[in-house]
């Protein structure tokens, strides 16, 4: 229902800006928020929300090459290097090595946060990872505590990369 309910939101979105890529920046924007109220209420990111993000970059995708005249390479390449530049195989290995810090629901989330940026600013998604460690240091320190959540910051850094990506000129196919 809720996978659903954001790509429906996804493709209204891409309606309004007249660009397809707005399906998987719209549905993701949505996965962002709930993912930081999961993460924040329960430590945990469900694998719904992950797969209805993973849905929303894949019918990006598809209506990229579709609709906004882009080649299936070319989109590939892009979304590969958005999920590479958000430091997601980073993230990958401190999971393997230290799980208790954070959690695969984290790495699940990089990863759809970094392909959706790849449909449009590929490199801006390396903006996501350092603005999450910003943020979710500054919550840690104003909770005094070392149990964060992390989501909260992925979706701010995801909100500042889409912006800077936009705002950048160099979109490819997308919003700009």
């Amino acid at each position: 229902m809720l996978t659903a309910l954001v790509v429906v939101a996804g493709v209204a979105g891409s309606l309004l800006v007249g660009r397809a890529v707005a399906v998987a920046v719209v549905g993701v924007v949505g996965v962002a928020g709930l993912a930081a109220v999961e993460d924040l209420r329960s430590r945990c990111i469900s694998n719904e929300l992950t797969l209805a993000g993973t849905a929303c970059v894949g019918i990006g995708v598809l209506l990229a090459v579709a609709l906004d005249d882009r080649d299936l390479g070319s989109v590939a390449g892009d979304v590969l290097l958005g999920v590479v530049a958000s430091g997601v195989c980073v993230l990958a290995v401190v999971w393997v090595l230290r799980p208790g810090l954070i959690g695969g629901g984290d790495v699940k989330l990089l990863g759809v946060l970094g392909a959706t940026l790849g449909l449009f600013a590929p490199l801006a998604a390396g903006l996501v990872g350092p603005v999450a460690v910003l943020v979710a240091g500054g919550m840690a320190l104003a909770k005094r505590s070392r149990r964060i959540a992390l989501a909260p910051g992925l979706a701010v850094g995801f909100l500042v990369a889409a912006v800077a990506g936009m705002a950048s000129g160099s979109v490819a196919g997308g919003l700009g």
